[in-house]
């Protein structure tokens, strides 16, 4: 999928033209641009460096690659009701781009710190086999949550972002956030119990 077209969110009124290279437009929109990336630069870099595989390497190469198409769009995007998530996708689909280059598989939160969420420890709870188990049984349960749902809690969880901080991100309000978490905390909760049931881990 390409940054721009009518499919990415906040589809933009008016601007039409072909992408543009950042340093075509006037100071103004240069300025605007060069603002916005040093405000989400390392933020955008901490969410692909996660969801990469903690690989620097990688993260970099996405982090550049999505700044360099938002400069393709900034003009356009200045006539869009919703610039912060079309600015996300654009990440987002860059991401996938060296995800497949990679050939590297989404990389699930790391289940200590769905800590909270997982069931009561019992006296098995030092044996290597059972953290495995407990393991591979949180990243089956984060397959089932929704997209936005494991990047909240990606971003206010792991890379502990707060809530507003998230909501500029996504282009979503702080409202949306908390209501995201809370629902994929519940989700989660029930799939996590649910699999107690399972000796093989299965969370349906």
């Amino acid at each position: 999928m390409s940054a721009g077209g009518s499919d990415e969110p906040g589809g933009a009124v008016g601007l039409p033209g072909r992408p543009r290279s950042i340093d075509q437009l006037p100071a103004a929109f240069q300025e605007s641009y060069w603002r916005f990336h040093d405000a989400a630069y390392d933020r955008y870099w901490g969410f692909a460096w996660q969801a990469l595989g903690c690989s620097h390497a990688d993260a970099d190469d996405a982090a550049d690659a999505a700044f360099a198409g938002i400069g393709k769009e900034w003009l356009r995007m200045q006539s869009m009701k919703n610039p912060a998530g079309f600015a996300w996708r654009i990440l987002k689909n860059r991401i996938e781009d060296v995800r497949r280059k990679r050939k590297k598989q989404p990389v699930p939160m790391d289940p200590m710190d769905l800590t909270a969420f997982e069931p009561d420890p019992d006296d098995s709870a030092e044996d290597p086999y059972h953290q495995l188990t407990q393991r591979i049984v949180v990243h089956e349960a984060m397959r089932h949550l929704t997209e936005r749902q494991r990047d909240v809690l990606n971003m206010t969880t792991r890379l502990e972002y707060t809530d507003q901080e998230t909501a500029a991100i996504m282009g979503v309000t702080p409202n949306t956030v908390r209501t995201t978490r809370s629902q994929a905390t519940q989700k989660l909760t029930r799939l996590l119990a649910s699999a107690t049931d399972h000796p093989d881990g299965r969370t349906s």
